[in-house]
């Protein structure tokens, strides 16, 4: 009788095994998918976090731009005003030079409009040329290095 019952006993195990496998197999596939599928969600929360630093990087760099821009236009109209008042100083004291110099020679000051007129140009020359030596002399090292 022992014989007997170790073969019913081997019979069923493999019948009921054959009836767990695929309950097995399908709970297995079940949190297979279930993993498949909180990847995937995750997944999706990332894009849609970098979706939206790529969206606050955007906004960011439109504020900076906008703000270079702004800086650029009002340090650009700040330099155009400079040079139109240098202008306009420039013309202004060339009138007077003009005014002076005619009356002086209609007064009869020829020499003195003659003597004023070699020391204001051999002075702006000197000037002139000693500040763009030194300011060429300043900037050369820089060029070579």
């Amino acid at each position: 009788m022992d014989d007997s019952t170790d073969t019913d006993d081997q019979e069923k195990l493999p019948a009921e095994t054959q009836k767990q496998q695929p309950k097995e197999l399908l709970r297995a596939l079940t949190k297979l998918v279930e993993a498949s599928t909180l990847e995937h969600e995750i997944k999706q929360e990332e894009l849609a976090v970098r979706r939206q630093e790529i969206e606050s990087n955007e906004k960011i760099a439109m504020a900076s731009i906008s703000a270079q821009r702004d800086f650029h236009s009002e340090r650009f109209s700040k330099y155009n005003s400079h040079l139109v008042h240098r202008y306009w100083f420039v013309g202004v004291m060339t009138i007077v030079i003009c005014i002076f110099a005619g009356m002086a020679i209609y007064l009869g000051a020829k020499d003195l409009v003659m003597d004023l007129s070699k020391l204001i140009a051999s002075m702006s020359l000197g000037a002139f040329g000693g500040y763009h030596w030194g300011k060429n002399k300043g900037s050369g090292p820089d060029k070579s290095e």
